[in-house]
């Protein structure tokens, strides 16, 4: 007579990607219920990304360089003026956990396991003064 089996295994990875974000959480959280029934599943954190990000960097490129501005004449008002802009170098830019517990990394911060964000880039800029 033949063999036979006692049990079979079928294994399948897949990806999720989905703008409903709320939605990817909770059937994230359902498959432990998969999971008490006896199905095996290896399955890892939802990950999040950023939207529409060189936009985003751009525009904190812009802001972050008008505030550098705002800071030089601040610092010269008492004794010169601002003449012109001789250097400007722009930074990494950090990607951290909107409740700040992640740390800057050199390479730049890019967390993917929160929703909420918090998205920074230091320039910093060389004034001529007169």
């Amino acid at each position: 007579m033949g063999q036979r089996f006692s049990r079979y295994r079928m294994t399948q990875c897949f990806k999720v990607e989905s703008k409903d974000i709320d939605r990817v959480e909770t059937i994230s959280r359902e498959i432990t219920s998969l999971m008490k029934s006896g199905v095996v599943i290896e399955s890892s954190s939802p990950k999040f990304f950023l939207k529409d990000i060189s936009e985003l960097k751009l525009s904190l490129i812009d802001d972050a360089t008008d505030n550098a501005l705002v800071r030089a004449k601040k610092l010269v008002k008492n004794f010169a003026k601002i003449k012109d802009i001789r250097t400007i170098d722009v930074g990494v830019f950090q990607i951290t956990s909107a409740e700040g517990s992640d740390d800057y990394t050199p390479g730049g911060a890019f967390n993917t396991s929160n929703r909420q964000k918090k998205v920074s880039v230091t320039v910093h800029a060389t004034y001529g003064i007169e």
